[in-house]
Formats: C-alpha cells, structure tokens, sequence
C-alpha cells in the first residue's frame, strides 16, 4: 500500500497507438499498443519521455459441442516519473523524469460448458518499482485531487530531487489479483451471473528489514461479491431494450477509519444494489 503510481490503471482511457490483428478464422487474437505514461490526461501533466506499452495474445480451441474456448494472456508494462523538474518551488507540468518501472501481467479464459453456462476468468500479478511505494511519483494533490503543478509543493505527495535514496526497507510493492464471473443463459433475453473477485498483497512497501512502522501482511486485500441479472425484453434491428441489476458485497482489509479505542485501522465493509436500463437504437 501507499502506491503512488498512478499510471498503471488498464481500466482508463489511455492516449496512444494499437495495432489490432486476427487470422483468417478467428481463432488466433493480437494486439499491440503503445500509450503515453499519463494516466490518460493530456497536455503531459507528468512527463513526456516515458511510454507504456500494452500487449494481449488469445487462442480459440474447438471443442465440438461445448463451442470453441478461449485462453490467452496479456502484458502491461512501462515506466513513470519519480520526480519533477521545478519552478519557483513548484512542478513543471511534462517535466518529469527519474522513470521507474511497473507491470501487470496475467491470463484470461472464456470458457463454455454446453449451450448454457459459460464462465470468463481474469488473473493478475502486479508490481510497481519500491519508489512509487514510497509515493513518489503521483503529481496529484491529496487534498484536492488537481495536479501539483498548479500548487505548492507542500501540498503535495513527494517529490524526489536528484540524490534522494530510498531508505534500506523500502521494497516493491507486489500484488495479485483473481476474477472469475459464472454466467447461466436461462434464454437469448434472460442471462443471470455470480462474479468473484479477490486481491492479494504478496509484498507491503514498507517491509523490508529494519522497517520502524511494517504494514500488516493482509492490509489492502479485497473480496468482493456480485450476483445480478440482464434482461432483454425485446432487441430488433431499429432497437433495443436491456433490464439489468446487481447486488454487490465489497470487504477490503485495514482500511477503513481508525478505531478510537484500540488506534487501529478497521476494515471497510459495503454492499450496493443496483438497477438500471440500457436503450439501444
């Protein structure tokens, strides 16, 4: 935890380059992209001289009745600033420099099992260089979330200069990650699912040997919950109708508020209901 890398995030969107491909039947899936290290923000906020590139493989096998199954891997992998050139105290936007590296890598699987239940599962290991688990590197103020460029450096997560050393226990943080999403098509209109997802701390940031304030070894992790259901009451060419809803359960450890009495973190515990619609024309 304390990860101040925030150019990792697969999930935003990301300026950059693909190249996208498939064979002739489609059974084998390629792409390659290069993005620019900037969390999807323009005007290179953080540094224009680190990139990231993002790669995925998938295979199709037939398996006859049960349909064709899908097995493949990606890798997303770069680097990021540590630190910033300055002005008056203050970063100068593009400026940063002193790049570190991060990477996600992991496999993916669309399974089928007969012409009703199918079941996609996602893995992930994680691991981000020891300076951005020491927060370095993240030019976005805590206590208003715009970039440090537009304030004092006080204000801001820390911003190495040339010299700075990690100290001895500083160390990498590492992760991983599982989803697995079951799926049961009652009928092409009525599809209900159950999904599973899980993160594991495999090295806090702060552990290393001599540590004066080690994390505990389960802080960060997360379970989370969803079941929910997708109903179409009527698709045609000109329109589309889909009912959908959720109810999700999220646990992630050590977290939350400090508990005044014992001065420890305590655990976040939520849960949400969901119902939406989603009109296609």
């Amino acid at each position: 935890m304390n990860d101040g890398n925030i150019y990792g995030q697969m999930g935003d969107n990301q300026l950059g380059m693909e190249y996208v491909g498939h064979s002739a039947n489609d059974r084998t899936r390629i792409s390659a992209a290069l993005v620019s290290s900037s969390d999807g923000n323009v005007n290179l906020v953080t540094g224009g001289n680190n990139y990231s590139g993002f790669f995925t493989f998938d295979q199709g096998i037939d398996t006859g009745k049960l349909g064709v199954q899908r097995l493949g891997m990606y890798a997303f992998v770069g680097e990021a600033a540590t630190y910033y050139r300055t002005l008056n105290g203050a970063p100068i936007p593009g400026s940063g420099i002193g790049n570190k590296g991060f990477s996600r890598v992991g496999f993916t699987g669309q399974l089928y099992f007969g012409p009703h239940f199918d079941l996609n599962v996602v893995t992930q290991h994680g691991e981000d260089n020891a300076w951005f688990g020491q927060g370095y590197g993240n030019a976005i103020n805590p206590s208003n979330g715009t970039p440090c460029t537009a304030n004092p450096v006080p204000n801001c997560l820390p911003n190495a200069t040339p010299g700075t050393t990690l100290p001895s226990w500083a160390q990498s943080p590492t992760w991983n990650g599982y989803l697995f999403e079951g799926r049961y098509v009652y009928s092409p209109q009525l599809i209900f699912l159950a999904r599973y997802e899980a993160e594991r701390m495999s090295q806090q940031a702060n552990n290393g040997p001599g540590s004066p304030t080690p994390s505990p070894s389960r802080l960060g992790n997360i379970n989370n919950y969803t079941v929910g259901y997708r109903y179409n009451p009527f698709m045609t060419p000109r329109a589309g109708l889909a009912l959908h809803g959720e109810f999700n359960v999220f646990h992630q450890d050590l977290t939350g508020p400090t508990n005044p009495v014992t001065g420890n973190p305590t655990d976040i515990n939520t849960s949400e209901l969901l119902f939406g619609l989603d009109f296609d024309f």
